[in-house]
This record gives C-alpha cells, structure tokens and sequence, in this order.
C-alpha cells in the first residue's frame, strides 16, 4: 500500500468528531515534521486545531481542513 494511502486509512479508521480528534491531529503533526515542516497547536476553548509551515519565505501555502 502506498504511503499516501495508508495514511489516509490512519485517519479515516479513527472516529474523528469535534471536538475529539482521536488522535488524528498527532498523525498529521508526526507526518508533517518528519518532512521538515515546524507545527503549532492553536487551541479555541475544547477545539484543539494546528498550523503547519515550512521555510520562511513566500509563495506560502495553506491548507486548512477539520477532523
């Protein structure tokens, strides 16, 4: 199985509902890191959310998503 797919079976396996990631925010921070990207947890009240970047210069990218 390709990497890009058995991550995505990572993730949908766990039963993800706001505001309980089950976990799948750890993956997607383990995953992100491992390539280089730095990873910042922005809590608001019982949500737990995060941000991704890699490198400090533009063109930026952003991709913004929930589980």
């Amino acid at each position: 199985m390709s990497e890009t797919l058995n991550l995505l079976k990572q993730l949908i396996e766990r039963p993800s509902i706001t505001p309980n990631d089950a976990g799948c925010q750890t993956i997607l921070i383990d995953r992100l890191k491992s390539v280089g990207f730095q990873c910042e947890h922005l809590p608001f009240g019982e949500v737990h959310n995060f941000w991704a970047w890699h490198g400090h210069q533009s063109p930026f990218i952003i991709f913004a998503g929930h589980t």
